[in-house]
């Protein structure tokens, strides 16, 4: 049993590392790391409508990559039907918002 598990853990690693991101695939993890950028800074807010707020960055953060809503929602739904390829998106815009922290702090 161990072996199997350690087989498919390894197989698994393996085909994460293989998905090479697309163009298309790169544009859509900017969008989501802007998305939680975006999510981020609604959590800062201490008072008022969040929720309103929330719309309204995530808004900007979409119209950011010339997305709108629908369309984002249709891409999360693209995408969710290849698991592997969306693990390996959103570990790139996590990598992304990594980098972005790491300019600001650096510009203070």
């Amino acid at each position: 049993m161990f072996l199997l598990c350690s087989l498919c853990t390894i197989a698994y690693s393996c085909s994460e590392a293989e998905i090479k991101l697309s163009n298309k695939d790169m544009d859509f993890a900017r969008t989501l790391a802007n998305v939680q950028m975006a999510r981020s800074s609604v959590d800062l807010i201490e008072s008022g409508d969040r929720d309103s707020a929330r719309r309204v960055l995530i808004s900007k953060a979409l119209a950011l990559t010339d997305m709108d809503t629908l369309t984002f929602y249709a891409q999360m739904q693209y995408y969710g039907q290849d698991p592997l390829r969306l693990k390996v998106i959103y570990d790139s815009s996590l990598a992304m918002v990594s980098r972005q922290k790491l300019i600001k702090e650096n510009n203070k």
